[in-house]
């Protein structure tokens, strides 16, 4: 209850921002959401440790437990229209406090067999954030692909450059004449006349 009283009090700017207070209150807020993470980790511990005793079991609980987390705070960030923002951020970072511990415990569960001294722990930290860089940059790359387009972008608009009246305003295809005349439908044609 404190959290969300202190979230809106920042949100609604009855404290500034920059102020030690905000700091300080921003600072009980995270570490708010790092306790409950914690706990939240507790109570995955004890469910899952009937089958963490290997790293094949402890795969299988990361799965899951992850799964669960992504699941939990997709639904959350989907419903922030109508949750506090405090909320939504401490599913958030619980959520992903909790991905990265269960993976971090496989991780351990997996390299304790073959990780013998420091210098095998830090070439073995290296590979798993080389892997984690190319995970990142290729899901940059899906992301920039799947952005939409706009139905109508001509070579103008996407330029920013407009062409003068007449000249190079006609629809290059079927298609765009089409849309065009459905949006002109309503009297409304754009044109300067009417």
């Amino acid at each position: 209850a404190a959290q969300v009283w202190a979230g809106r009090a920042v949100a609604a700017r009855q404290i500034d921002s920059s102020s030690l207070r905000a700091k300080v209150i921003g600072l009980l807020i995270l570490s708010g959401n790092f306790v409950v993470g914690w706990a939240w980790k507790g109570l995955f511990d004890c469910i899952f440790s009937s089958i963490t005793s290997s790293a094949a079991g402890q795969l299988l609980a990361s799965l899951i437990l992850s799964t669960i987390l992504v699941l939990l705070a997709a639904a959350s960030a989907a419903l922030a229209h109508c949750l506090p923002k405090v909320l939504v951020d401490a599913l958030g970072t619980v959520a992903a406090l909790n991905c990265g511990w269960t993976w971090m415990d496989f991780a351990a569960a997996e390299t304790s067999k073959w990780t013998t001294g420091l210098l095998s722990l830090w070439v073995n930290t290296l590979v798993i954030l080389v892997i984690s860089l190319l995970f990142v940059i290729l899901a940059e790359s899906v992301d920039q692909k799947c952005q939409p387009t706009p139905l109508l972008a001509s070579p103008q608009e996407e330029s920013g450059t407009e062409l003068p009246s007449g000249r190079g305003n006609e629809p290059e295809d079927e298609r765009e004449t089409v849309i065009l005349q459905v949006a002109g439908s309503d009297g409304q044609d754009g044109s300067p006349d009417g």
